[in-house]
């Protein structure tokens, strides 16, 4: 009787992993269908960003994803046109103070990093919640250490803008810079 038990028991078990299998399978199929209807609806930022504001009742994920994204594609679409070619002119201009006015490039260029990062997420058709996450994940990888301890300035200032750059993004997304 043991015997048939395992047996009975092999095979049931064998029936869940394969039905657990099943519904992972539609469930990883039914996110890449949502994903690829995001991507289709955000081709067009401002038709979708139109669409989010007149679409009653919106939640506030979305409201909060419009304002990330309008802040992020206008980071990257000003960064080589007016931020990088400002900062050209005043190395150009007069490159010992380099380093004094260094600190607003090395900012400027953390939080284009991250917005490229959020446009092209949004692009890819990454949930509101899924960039939220991944944001926060990445604001939690950058504050392991309290602060940065390297001994080039240089690199303590990178790292001190880009986590600067992740924490500012995170907040916009999860609206805790609406609060």
């Amino acid at each position: 009787m043991n015997m048939v038990n395992a047996i009975v028991a092999a095979e049931a078990a064998t029936a869940e992993r394969e039905r657990l299998d099943a519904e992972r399978k539609e469930e990883e199929a039914r996110c890449a269908a949502e994903r690829e209807m995001r991507k289709t609806e955000r081709a067009d930022f401002d038709a979708w960003a139109k669409l989010v504001r007149d679409t009653l009742p919106h939640t506030d994920a979305d409201y909060w994803l419009a304002v990330t994204m309008r802040w992020a594609y206008n980071e990257v679409d000003t960064f080589a046109t007016d931020t990088l070619p400002e900062h050209i002119q005043k190395l150009q201009k007069d490159p010992f103070y380099t380093l004094s006015w260094s600190g607003d490039f090395v900012e400027a260029s953390a939080k284009n990093i991250v917005a490229q990062w959020a446009v092209d997420l949004f692009e890819d058709g990454v949930s509101a919640k899924g960039m939220a996450d991944e944001a926060l994940r990445m604001v939690l990888s950058k504050s392991d250490r309290a602060a940065s301890r390297s001994t080039s300035v240089m690199s303590n200032l990178t790292e001190d803008c880009l986590r600067a750059a992740w924490v500012g993004c995170a907040k916009k997304l999860t609206g805790s810079s609406f609060r």
